[in-house]
């Protein structure tokens, strides 16, 4: 029990972790390829407002006032702006308005050093009003021709879009004042192997916190589970000594009861007593049974081969006078000759569970059938009518002390427990136990071994 709930509340912890740090890793990088593609679809734009071209700088030094800049457009015309450290504009060949401080250009995100027309890779292709090329200009970039710079213009030309992607190429559509459309692309081959780059770094720096976050949770998990686990003993010491208490005084109710039986003959009272007696201690059997099942190793590990195809028949025909006396018919289709290792005694136990529930909650003229089948894994599944299966609420059937229908149960001598008693032995043996309502007019459970 101690290592389950360590192995939940790890797990649990863990998986927060892991859906943060994703969401984080994935926001990060998504931001930044983001902010990557803005700038460069901003350093298109920029070249598409001076013609294809970036404006050249030229820089002369005057006397004491300082330094000057002269910045030639794309028209060919000069501006001479004094170096007194505030930011002047200046007016491109198309007309728009760019800021110029100290010797930069700036749109947007771009920002035009004397540097950028030798640090930049592009290549444009221009398509007169009829979609003939007109001009194509590949001085900027060594690793794309005249006929490769056509080829990829003609195909992202077609797709009818603005911008987008050619491999490591972004491309932008600009159309000109004389109708004339040129395709601008951009060689983004830096800035992709820096965006992989940095989702590389993250993606370690992220794994690295995982697995210490991992190590942190693992080492203080003991102590988080630690007030529960104390709670959980506390009501198991409680649940077997109340256990042994109550026996005592049912064992001389029962043997007294018995006594009078004898002495005076078997009434409708010693009847009643009888029957109440064998009812309170199953369910003080089960209780502390159920303690058991809790505690940390009380399945024993020792497994050894038997018949399961024996066992089972010679458990479940035990139910079948039961199911007869309730108008219930009772088929059992059991493969014979498997043999299984494992715990015969907790193989029976879970077979009479799932019977005794089956009979119990089968509707009058109903059919309850065990089957058995399988080599390697065997499956045990049980099955009875039950008009309301479909308003069964599945996932809590196996909860201690919880009756679906609490109106029938009144005559069948339950407590709740069966299923929880057969739910926990399949978990301490890692069996499989799946509770299902096909057509919502049969009750069915199947247990893998």
């Amino acid at each position: 029990m101690v290592k389950e709930l360590r192995r939940r509340f790890i797990c649990i912890v863990m998986l927060s972790l892991l859906a943060v740090m994703i969401v984080l890793l994935v926001g990060i990088n998504v931001a930044k390829s983001a902010a990557t593609r803005a700038s460069l679809d901003d350093t298109l734009t920029y070249l598409a407002r001076n013609e294809g071209v970036f404006p050249s700088f030229t820089r002369t030094v005057t006397e004491t006032s300082g330094a000057s800049s002269e910045l030639t457009d794309a028209s060919g015309e000069a501006t001479v702006e004094e170096a007194s450290g505030e930011a002047s504009d200046t007016t491109t060949a198309s007309g728009e308005m760019l800021t110029t401080d100290g010797g930069m250009r700036f749109y947007g995100r771009f920002e035009q050093t004397a540097e950028s027309e030798y640090e930049t890779r592009y290549f444009t292709v221009v398509f007169d009003t009829d979609g003939n090329i007109v001009d194509t200009n590949t001085q900027n970039i060594a690793s794309v021709t005249a006929e490769e710079a056509k080829s990829m213009a003609i195909a992202k030309r077609a797709t009818g879009s603005a911008s987008g992607w050619s491999g490591q190429y972004r491309w932008q559509r600009s159309q000109r004042p004389g109708g004339e459309t040129m395709m601008l692309f951009l060689d983004a081959r830096r800035e992709l192997d820096d965006n992989r780059t940095s989702l590389g770094i993250s993606c370690v720096i992220g794994l690295a916190a995982y697995v210490l976050e991992f190590l942190f949770v693992l080492g203080v998990s003991a102590r988080a589970v630690r007030p529960m686990m104390e709670n959980l003993e506390q009501q198991s010491r409680f649940i077997t000594g109340a256990s042994h208490e109550l026996k005592t005084p049912l064992t001389v109710i029962s043997a007294t009861n018995d006594m009078i039986a004898m002495q005076n003959g078997p009434t409708e009272w010693t009847d009643r007593i009888r029957s109440q007696t064998d009812k309170m201690r199953t369910m003080i059997n089960g209780l502390v049974l159920l303690s058991r099942l809790d505690e940390e190793n009380a399945v024993p590990p020792e497994k050894l081969p038997f018949d399961l195809s024996g066992a089972v028949t010679d458990t479940v025909m035990a139910f079948a006078d039961p199911a007869q006396a309730r108008e219930v018919r009772f088929v059992c289709d059991i493969e014979p000759d498997i043999a299984f290792t494992g715990e015969e005694a907790a193989v029976r136990r879970v077979a009479s569970v799932l019977t005794d529930n089956a009979v119990k909650y089968c509707d009058p003229g109903g059919t309850v059938c065990v089957r058995l089948e399988g080599d390697r894994h065997p499956i045990l599944t049980v099955t009875n009518d039950y008009a309301r299966a479909g308003e069964l609420q599945t996932e809590r059937l196996c909860e201690r002390f919880y009756r679906a229908d609490s109106a029938r149960t009144g005559g069948t001598n339950s407590y709740g427990l069966g299923l929880s008693i057969a739910d926990s032995i399949c978990r301490a043996l890692h069996w499989k136990m799946d509770i299902r309502t096909p057509a919502g007019s049969s009750f069915e459970i199947a247990v893998r071994f």
